[in-house]
This record gives structure tokens, C-alpha cells and sequence, in this order.
């Protein structure tokens, strides 16, 4: 006689991420994934880290810097801009890291601002992250913190 568990054993889903390891599911990096197949470049990209900013969602894929827009909520994302990665020279991070310039390479002074939606939630450790996995596929990009702003002497 075999006498069942009314229970339900519920495994989180996991996926198995670029590096080869398998991790927790994440809701929005497959939104994120979603939005890089539907900006269609003609190749496969896979989705690494994200930050929401001001001016929507910057995705950052193994070969691009995408920003997508949604008009609304539950809105379908809009492909805005996107930046191969091989073509950023430099990464500044503010002092508190609520903001993030991109210089690109070549001869003009080509730069884009990046800033936090908000700054008291956890995207400073979304830029973090973003530049580490940046410099972890293309270490020639150059890192730079701008100094905290010097307090007003009275």
C-alpha cells in the first residue's frame, strides 16, 4: 500500500546561465532576454545584468549595451539605442554609483549619462555589476570613480 503526501513539492525554476552555472530564476532577466530577441540584431544575445534608469531599461547582452523603453505599463519594450560593447572605451561611475557615463571610442568625445530612476534603491549595485561583467569579457575598458563633491566650506 503507498500512502501519498497531500503536499506539493514546489522546486523554484532555475536557469543555466552563460558561465555555466545554473542559478535561481530571474523574472526580469527574462523579460530582459525577451527584449534583446525582439530588437532582432540577426544574432543571438544573451542577457548578462540590467539597470533601470531614467530613460527606461539598459540591458547589457555578451555583445551589446541596449536601452529599451515600455510606453506603459505592461507595454511591449521599445528599442531605443544600442552600443557594441567592443566600442566603449571608458566606464565613470559617480562616487555614490547613481549614475554611469559611457565614452565610446574613437576621435570625438562621443558619451552618453546614464542616471539611477532611483537613487535610494539597489541600482548602484546594478551599475557595479554591469561594469564588472563588462571588464570581465572586455578588461581593455577603462574603469574610473568621479570623486565624492568636495563640502561647501562656509
Amino acid at each position: 500500500m503507498c500512502i501519498r503526501d497531500s503536499r506539493k513539492h514546489v522546486r523554484l525554476r532555475r536557469v543555466l546561465i552563460p558561465d555555466g552555472m545554473i542559478t535561481e530564476y530571474d523574472p526580469i532577466g527574462a523579460e530582459c532576454q525577451s527584449a534583446l530577441d525582439a530588437v532582432g540584431t540577426g544574432s543571438n544575445q544573451v542577457y548578462l545584468e540590467h539597470v533601470d534608469v531614467t530613460a527606461g531599461r539598459v540591458v547589457l547582452s555578451d555583445q551589446q549595451l541596449v536601452l529599451i523603453q515600455q510606453s506603459g505599463e505592461g507595454q511591449l519594450w521599445e528599442f531605443i539605442w544600442s552600443i557594441p560593447n567592443e566600442n566603449i572605451a571608458a566606464l565613470t561611475l559617480s562616487h555614490q554609483h547613481h549614475e554611469m557615463l559611457i565614452a565610446l571610442k574613437g576621435d570625438g568625445e562621443d558619451q552618453c549619462t546614464l542616471e539611477s530612476r532611483d537613487p535610494n534603491d539597489k541600482s548602484a549595485n546594478r551599475f557595479q555589476k554591469l561594469t564588472d561583467s563588462l571588464t570581465a569579457r572586455f578588461p581593455q575598458i577603462m574603469i574610473k570613480t568621479k570623486p565624492a563633491p568636495a563640502p561647501n566650506e562656509s
